[in-house]
């Protein structure tokens, strides 16, 4: 929702009253998936824009975003591109004007620091239809998965130039709020509120709530997730979490026996490639999870 706040009007008769000068809203559809593994994704929003003037003029419009991610060779440096806002025109009486149709294309590098933190700077460049090419740097600084504090610059902008945010997420729940600087105008505030459908297997699902069964099923589906992903030390974590619900597990005894050999030689190896992809199929195979690949 956008909201310009009020301002005093005067009608036809003189009548004078204070009245909302503009107001958006704004709801977005997004779908996005892998297409080639770790290295291509792709995905589509589908949004519906309305707006009103002055408490008396409305317009609505439908759009449509359409962009592709590529993790590159280069272990945490991604690109992508955007096209923006491809959609019917908005008009509030007779004349329409298009929608702000936009090309972006951008390199984020993400590196890992101590205590499970995460650093991803961003570089990305913006071709609106209506005006020149303007770009925008930014960093992300994410907090034991928790908390993110930002930054950015905006290049080429006649009244913005710097911006600042935090973000937390909860579970499947994900609060952000940035504030904007505008020469002369003092600052925009943003706040978003996200809802993420939780994956198949969830590292930070409570399970403390749930019937031994239910714990041990999840449980179980959580170590063949993480033996999948490369990450054999988490993985081993939740087996010994299994072994304290039923230690005599023959199964459960000889995983962790092999992921035990496995650490000594590799303790994780989450890096895209078809190297690392072989490597973890072979241990997935020597595991006994999943299928056995030649």
């Amino acid at each position: 929702m956008y909201d310009a706040g009020k301002i005093a009007w005067e009608d036809e008769n003189g009548s004078t009253s204070n009245l909302d000068i503009q107001r958006d809203y704004l709801i977005t559809l997004g779908y996005s998936r892998e297409i080639l593994s770790d290295y291509f994704s792709a995905g589509i929003n589908t949004k519906l824009f309305s707006s009103t003037i002055v408490e008396e003029y409305h317009a609505t419009a439908l759009a449509t975003d359409i962009g592709c991610l590529c993790n590159t060779p280069a272990k945490g440096l991604t690109m992508g591109v955007v096209i923006q806002n491809i959609g019917t025109p908005i008009k509030y009486i007779k004349k329409a004007d298009p929608m702000p149709t936009t090309i972006r294309a951008g390199l984020a590098y993400r590196l890992d620091m101590p205590r499970k933190s995460k650093l991803t700077v961003g570089l990305d460049v913006v071709k609106p239809n209506d005006s020149d090419i303007k770009g925008n740097f930014g960093f992300d600084y994410l907090i034991g998965d928790l908390l993110s504090l930002r930054g950015g610059y905006k290049l080429g902008y006649d009244l913005e130039n710097y911006s600042l945010g935090l973000g937390t997420r909860w579970h499947a729940v994900q609060i952000d709020y940035g504030v904007v600087s505008r020469e002369n105008l003092g600052f925009i505030h943003v706040v978003s509120v996200s809802f993420r459908a939780p994956t198949k297997v969830s590292d930070n699902v409570i399970v403390s709530s749930l019937s031994p069964r239910e714990k041990t099923k999840l449980l179980v589906n959580t170590v063949n997730n993480l033996c999948e992903r490369g990450m054999y030390l988490e993985a081993l974590s939740k087996i010994n979490e299994l072994l304290e619900i039923d230690f005599a597990n023959e199964r459960w005894q000889k995983l962790k026996m092999q992921l035990g050999k496995i650490i000594r030689i590799i303790p994780s190896d989450t890096e895209s490639g078809k190297t690392h992809d072989l490597i973890r199929k072979s241990v997935l195979a020597y595991l006994g999870v999943g299928k056995n690949e030649k």
